[in-house]
């Protein structure tokens, strides 16, 4: 079974592992990055803090399509940048994946 590209909304989630020590600078950054989703039409941004692990962190971004993602953020200079503002606060690199809705319920 060969995997369908999705041509409508996905959702990037980006899990981060953050130095011990290093959570408040690396929220300022991802705060400042922002700017570099929203100019290259992210659809919405958020950042949320794992409860079990606080060094844990996942980033949600909405992109209208996949390759708003992989083409229009990724062949940018909006993602070197995001990547200069996160990697020094990082302690492992982060793994991101594409997720499209299958059910809703509410």
């Amino acid at each position: 079974m060969s995997a369908a590209t999705p041509s409508g909304p996905v959702r990037e989630m980006v899990e981060l592992h953050v130095a011990e020590g290093a959570e408040e600078a690396f929220e300022t950054a991802v705060a400042e990055a922002a700017a570099l989703f929203r100019d290259r039409d992210a659809t919405s941004f958020e950042l949320v803090r794992q409860v079990e692990d606080p060094l844990c962190y996942r980033l949600i971004i909405g992109w209208r399509r996949l390759e708003d993602h992989t083409v229009g953020f990724r062949e940018s200079d909006a993602f070197p940048a995001w990547r200069a503002l996160v990697t020094p606060h990082l302690a492992e690199p982060p793994a991101a994946t594409h997720w499209t809705t299958a059910h809703g319920a509410f």
